[in-house]
C-alpha cells in the first residue's frame, strides 16, 4: 500500500522545466553570458531543479553581488523560475565562505544578504 500511495504521489508532482533539462556545463555556460572580459566574476556552478536554481560565483568583488546578479539573472527570467539563490565567494572554492548571497524572486525581486566581509 504504501509504495502504492508513493507512485500516486510522484505522478502527481510537475513535469520539469526546459531550464531543468540543461546540462550542469551548460547552464554554467549559459549564466556567464553576461561575464565581463575581465572576468571580475564568473559563474561557477549552478544546479536547477523543478522551479529553483542555485548558482555560485567567484568574484573580486563581492560587493558588487546585487549588480552581478541582476546580469546573471535577466537572461533566465523567461525560464519562470520561483527562487533563484546566488552565492558569491572570493574564491572558487566552494568549501570557502560566502560572503554574500542575492536572492531573486518574481515578487521581490533581488535581495542581497551580506554573510561576511
Amino acid at each position: 500500500m504504501g509504495l502504492f500511495a508513493v507512485g500516486v504521489l510522484w505522478l502527481d508532482h510537475p513535469r520539469p522545466t526546459s531550464g531543468d533539462r540543461l546540462s550542469k556545463v551548460a547552464l554554467v555556460e549559459r549564466l556567464n553570458t553576461a561575464r565581463p572580459i575581465d572576468q571580475r566574476w564568473s559563474v561557477t556552478h549552478a544546479i536547477s531543479f523543478r522551479r529553483v536554481m542555485v548558482i555560485d560565483v567567484q568574484t573580486r568583488a563581492p560587493e558588487d553581488a546585487r549588480a552581478i546578479a541582476a546580469l546573471i539573472v535577466d537572461p533566465v527570467r523567461p525560464l519562470k523560475y520561483d527562487e533563484i539563490l546566488i552565492y558569491f565567494r572570493k574564491t572558487t572554492d566552494r568549501t570557502d565562505a560566502v560572503e554574500r548571497r542575492v536572492q531573486w524572486t518574481p515578487k521581490d525581486g533581488l535581495i542581497e544578504l551580506r554573510l561576511a566581509n
